[in-house]
C-alpha cells in the first residue's frame, strides 16, 4: 500500500469517526432545538412600528405608504395612520456597530424562573445567532439567513393571542441600500 493510500484511508476513517461523534455528542447542535420563525419581513430604508397586538415594517415615504403587518392577514396593508401611538423600533439600528449584542432576560412561562435570550454574532462576517437560556441551559437556538446587525430584541406580544413572541429587529447594509428587518420567533415552552 503506498503512503498516498495509507493517509487517504486514514483521512476518510478519522472523518467517519468525527461525524460519528457529532451525531451523538449532547452538547452537539442537532441536540438543541430550534427557534422556529413565525414570521419575517424586510425592507429598504424602511420603519418598524409597534405596539402592544400589532407590528408593521413598511415605507411611510412612498404613495400608499405600503407595509407588511406581521402574524396577521391580510399581510400587506398600508402603515397605520396613527403612528404616534406606536413605538418605532428601528431607530436603535446601526449597522457601524456589527458587534453589537443584545440580551433580554424575562420570566416566559409565569413561573418565577427567568430566562435568557442572547442575540449577537462572534465576529463582523459570521450569522446573527439568537439563543434562548433558562437556568443557564441552551434550550432553543436559531441564526438569521442573512448578513446582518441586531438593532433590537423584544419579548412582546405582536398578535392578538396574548401569548409572547420574541421579536428581533435588524439592519442589513451589505446590498446598495439600508435593509431593516424583522424576525418574530416563537419562544420556547416546557
Amino acid at each position: 500500500m503506498t503512503l498516498w493510500r495509507s493517509l487517504l484511508l486514514s483521512s476518510i476513517a478519522t472523518s467517519a469517526l468525527s461525524v460519528a461523534i457529532a451525531q451523538t455528542d449532547p452538547r452537539g447542535p442537532s441536540s438543541v432545538p430550534k427557534l422556529v420563525t413565525l414570521d419575517a419581513a424586510s425592507v429598504v430604508q424602511g420603519t418598524v412600528l409597534f405596539r402592544p397586538g400589532q407590528l408593521f415594517i413598511g415605507r411611510g415615504d412612498l404613495p400608499n405608504q405600503p407595509s407588511v403587518q406581521l402574524l396577521a392577514q391580510p399581510r400587506h396593508t398600508p402603515m397605520p395612520e396613527a403612528s404616534a401611538e406606536f413605538d418605532r423600533l428601528d431607530t436603535a439600528c446601526a449597522p457601524e456597530e456589527p458587534e453589537r449584542k443584545l440580551r433580554i432576560h424575562a420570566d416566559l412561562e409565569g413561573d418565577g424562573q427567568i430566562e435568557e435570550i442572547r442575540v449577537g454574532r462572534a465576529h463582523a462576517r459570521a450569522p446573527v445567532e439568537v439563543k434562548a437560556y433558562r437556568a443557564g441551559k441552551l434550550i432553543a437556538q436559531s441564526a438569521l439567513p442573512l448578513p446582518a446587525t441586531p438593532c433590537i430584541a423584544s419579548v412582546a406580544e405582536v398578535d392578538e393571542d396574548d401569548r409572547p413572541e420574541l421579536v428581533l429587529v435588524w439592519v442589513s447594509s451589505e446590498s446598495e441600500h439600508e435593509v431593516i428587518g424583522v424576525h418574530v420567533f416563537q419562544l420556547p415552552r416546557d
